[in-house]
């Protein structure tokens, strides 16, 4: 595993235990929250592979920016950074099949 964090107890899956704590759920999160407590959905914060806390060569997350594009504190894991290649199998991320059409013919 490239380092996940999350919070342990969801009963809704199998139990996990995430090696690092959860991120904080921030404003809208708990804006979030308050309204699926209130019409009694179950909700849960969901696990990432965000650092929580300093994780094999990963610096924590110390909130930077959005975090989609990519991380420049390095905290957000992927099969592409050079954390994660290393735990990961090679994957073929396209193939060509015989007598197919491409969709600009």
């Amino acid at each position: 595993m490239m380092g996940v964090s999350g919070l342990s107890g969801d009963p809704a899956f199998p139990p996990t235990e995430p090696p690092m704590p959860p991120l904080p759920l921030g404003r809208s999160g708990a804006c979030l929250a308050k309204a699926m407590n209130k019409l009694g959905w179950h909700w849960w914060p969901s696990d990432t592979t965000v650092a929580t806390v300093d994780y094999e060569g990963r610096a924590r997350c110390i909130n930077l920016g959005h975090c989609t594009p990519a991380c420049a504190q390095g905290a957000k894991a992927s099969t592409t950074s050079p954390t994660g290649r290393s735990r990961c199998a090679p994957v073929s991320s396209c193939a060509r099949i015989a007598g197919a059409r491409d969709h600009d013919q």
